[in-house]
């Protein structure tokens, strides 16, 4: 007898990565980040971080210019010697905005930042806690950083897929939020969307419980 647990694993597991990426590539994000933006004023913008999803950074950075503001991307195509210095461009300002993707999370600390778009993020604890924490480093005459999760959830389809998105989403939010400043503002704005699906707990449960309990369920499979 043939078994398919495994290729149902891996189904599944293939049905999560690429649901993952439409999360990360929906399209609302960018037009949000760029109305955004386009309401600052563009010679008060500075220091600030934008982590993209994967193909999205040239497109994103070529935006920014086009807004008027003084933007370069790092990522794997930016040479290794040149790292050094579009670092040190940003910390003075020179560079007000800088767009990156995951070779920004390799040990790269960007202490002067002071403003943090996440357009593409994970349900890794680890990983969003780290980027988080990237944003926070202390800096002199830095006393508060400012980060906007970019957070998706569904409309128009069954509870329970809707719950698989938000159980991803979440508890992001449900961390960030926790030692923000606007902590309860923040809440008003996202409990609505989780209170007409019974899901509001999901504000309250912290993102490691939710994770094990997720990988809990693909080993079951």
């Amino acid at each position: 007898m043939l078994s398919t647990k495994g290729t149902d694993k891996e189904e599944i597991e293939e049905i999560n990565r690429k649901r993952s990426m439409v999360l990360s590539k929906a399209k609302n994000k960018k037009e949000v980040l760029y109305n955004i933006l386009e309401n600052k004023k563009v010679e008060e913008v500075a220091n600030t971080l934008i982590y993209c999803a994967p193909g999205e950074i040239n497109e994103i950075t070529l935006e920014l210019s086009r807004l008027g503001y003084r933007v370069h991307k790092f990522d794997s195509t930016v040479p290794l010697k040149e790292r050094g210095k579009i670092l040190k461009s940003f910390s003075i300002g020179s560079i007000q905005i800088l767009c990156a993707i995951k070779c920004l999370d390799e040990g790269v600390d960007v202490p002067s930042t002071r403003e943090a778009y996440f357009l593409a993020s994970t349900s890794n604890p680890r990983e969003f806690i780290q980027r988080r924490g990237r944003v926070l480093r202390r800096c002199e005459g830095k006393n508060l950083a400012a980060i906007y999760d970019f957070v998706v959830l569904p409309s128009g389809v069954s509870r329970n897929l809707f719950k698989s998105i938000a159980s991803k989403e979440i508890p992001r939010f449900a961390e960030f939020s926790k030692y923000a400043i606007n902590r309860f503002q923040a809440r008003t704005v996202v409990g609505p969307y989780l209170n007409s699906h019974s899901l509001e707990y999901l504000m309250d449960k912290l993102p490691w419980d939710v994770y094990n309990e997720m990988m809990e369920l693909r080993e079951e499979i």
